[in-house]
């Protein structure tokens, strides 16, 4: 449903591939991520890299915060955000699971000493 809609490649700078770009906007909207947050999350984390597809040693391959901040407006401008949640929680029920966005957070060590 995307793909129609989405730019092809042509004469600037290759369009970031779908699959991968569509995964970590599942991520974000799933976990409740600003698109700066998203990009380091795809960036620095080994779990989200390979669910996106994307290769497990660190390199420049994450999209960037405007790339994801342009696709986000492509789904809004087209009608396409609300249709992919729910493909994606259809599919996600069929293998048994529910989704429940929330948020990441961070873990911090404290001493118990004032």
């Amino acid at each position: 449903m995307i793909e129609p809609h989405y730019p092809k490649r042509g004469k600037g700078r290759p369009p970031y591939p779908l699959p991968a770009l569509l995964r970590l906007y599942l991520l974000q909207q799933w976990f409740n991520l600003s698109d700066l947050a998203a990009q380091e999350a795809a960036t620095d984390s080994i779990a989200v890299r390979h669910f996106m597809g994307l290769p497990l040693t660190w390199d420049k391959t994450a999209p960037d915060e405007s790339t994801l901040l342009h696709f986000r407006r492509l789904l809004t401008r087209r009608g396409l955000a609300a249709e992919i949640a729910a493909d994606a929680s259809a599919a996600l029920a069929c293998q048994g699971w529910k989704l429940r966005p929330g948020a990441v957070a961070e873990a911090w060590l404290v001493s118990g000493r004032a």
